[in-house]
């Protein structure tokens, strides 16, 4: 969910594979700080949002090509969403 959510991504959904792990562990990190130079509240209001949508969706992860940017959902001011 954390990754699906946050970069879009399915990974492991058919077999593992560390490169697609760290490439993914990376594309998290460069999320993280782009959401943190908005300030420690942006961080806390995105988990936050991603634990809402996730439980509204009980946790299943739908297919990227299937779904909506899942960024777009945040409600952050100034988002216009």
């Amino acid at each position: 969910m954390f990754c699906n959510y946050f970069v879009e991504s399915n990974i492991q959904s058919s077999t593992h594979d560390s490169v697609e792990d760290a490439n993914t562990a990376l594309q998290l990190h460069d999320k993280y700080q782009e959401i943190a130079s908005e300030g420690s509240d942006k961080v806390r209001a995105a988990i936050k949002e991603m634990y809402d949508v996730g439980r509204k969706d009980q946790w299943r992860i739908h297919d990227v090509e299937d779904t909506e940017n899942p960024l777009d959902m945040l409600q952050f001011p100034g988002n216009n969403n």
